[in-house]
């Protein structure tokens, strides 16, 4: 018996398991009831017996004979003080109903509450070219046999192994994704297989984008002007800035040109054009130029 249940897919195997308890519980007291020991056996559904079954059941995890027990009293609705010998003509008439619903209840008791489920939210990323992203599924009960998968469009990019059964039903499975090109783009989403639950849609886009200068490097003479101009491209609205030393903490010294006149000898240095845009990680490009002023 016990080779076979192993063998079924859980909690099938559990739920049946504890059916042929419960259904060997009701064989059991029938047997019982034949035996003429009525004044000498205690009343099985008195309200200091049941209160101390509820109390047993709610306390052993609910064994299958106190939970059937239980259910004996409370189904077929036994009036206080019922004596076991009357329980032999209750069952006679009761015993087909009592066995499906008692059958039904423990099945839907084990089953009924571990339903598996799968936690995301629908939404929309952009992300930047040759940055880093994870996704993030939840996954609740999850069943031993079953594995759980990511896909990309309609490609299965991430499976979780079948065999791992120590691993927990309830779980989070990320899914890496490290310096995102163009074809990262498109919809992701995991499910179970075989497919039992499926999670929302997250939409990624991935954007570039590109910043060009006029000029890389710069000599003029002192009292000349230096002009150089920035030009940025991508599909988001774009942030773009000069200015001198780096683009972090710096004063801003123009937009998409850079004017400088008349140049002294400390106008000397590097300059950044600096542009982003606003990914789910802001997106930062910068090109760097070079200016020398020449003394006289």
């Amino acid at each position: 018996m016990e080779t076979l249940l192993n063998k079924l897919p859980k909690p099938l195997g559990s739920s049946l398991f504890f059916a042929v308890l419960d259904i060997f519980f009701i064989f059991v007291t029938r047997i019982i009831t034949d035996v003429s020991l009525e004044d000498r056996r205690p009343r099985l559904c008195s309200s200091s017996y049941g209160a101390n079954l509820l109390d047993e059941y709610t306390t052993t995890s609910k064994r299958s004979y106190t939970y059937g027990h239980f259910l004996l009293c409370q189904l077929l609705n036994w009036p206080p003080g019922l004596k076991v010998s009357q329980l032999h003509d209750t069952m006679v008439k009761r015993r087909h109903f009592v066995l499906r619903v008692l059958t039904a209840l423990v099945l839907v008791r084990d089953t009924g509450t571990c339903n598996t489920s799968i936690k995301m939210a629908r939404d929309e990323w952009k992300v930047g070219k040759g940055q880093n992203f994870t996704l993030s599924c939840s996954v609740v009960c999850l069943q031993p046999s079953h594995r759980l998968q990511w896909l990309h469009n309609t490609t299965v990019v991430l499976e979780t192994d079948s065999g791992d059964k120590s691993a927990p039903a309830d779980r989070t499975v990320p899914f890496h994704v490290r310096e995102a090109a163009m074809r990262d783009s498109g919809t992701y989403y995991c499910r179970t297989s075989p497919e039992m639950a499926s999670s929302n849609n997250v939409f990624i886009t991935v954007v570039d984008l590109v910043v060009t200068v006029s000029s890389v490097s710069v000599e003029v003479c002192e009292g000349g002007t230096v002009k150089l101009n920035c030009t940025a491209t991508s599909p988001l609205d774009i942030s773009l800035f000069w200015t001198r030393g780096g683009c972090e903490g710096n004063r801003t010294l123009g937009n998409g040109t850079l004017l400088l006149s008349p140049v002294i000898p400390h106008d000397s240095g590097d300059y950044y054009c600096c542009a982003s845009i606003s990914t789910r990680i802001p997106l930062r490009r910068s090109r760097k130029v070079q200016v020398k002023v020449l003394g006289e």
